[in-house]
């Protein structure tokens, strides 16, 4: 017999006064990656597990970029880079930017890219 489909628990986040630019920022970033608050801080949370969860996966930079890592990932049609520092003494992953390697292909309403 199947299991039956649990609706995800809903859980509340809050941010205090020291976070206020931090959450901000958050608010931007969903609005400008067209999604609401609650999928930027799921994007967050993902990204971020990915690299607590093995921090030297991503490419290690050289040159000015020394100490940085990238790792290129795909999160529905869009190619994504996240540059990171791992902090191998602290064991602390430092999150410097999340990007669009790519801009995606426009859809038309016939449904094929532009």
């Amino acid at each position: 017999m199947p299991k039956a489909m649990v609706a995800p628990t809903p859980i509340s986040v809050r941010f205090g006064k020291e976070e206020k630019s931090m959450f901000r920022i958050l608010q931007a970033r969903a609005k400008a990656s067209r999604r609401t608050l609650s999928e930027q801080l799921k994007y967050y949370t993902y990204v971020g597990m990915v690299t607590a969860d093995n921090p030297l996966i991503g490419e290690m930079k050289t040159g000015a970029l020394k100490g940085v890592r990238v790792l290129k990932f795909k999160l529905g049609p869009l190619q994504l880079l996240l540059a990171y520092e791992f902090n191998e003494r602290r064991n602390v992953v430092e999150l410097l930017d999340v990007g669009a390697s790519a801009i995606p292909a426009r859809v038309t309403e016939s449904g094929v890219g532009s």
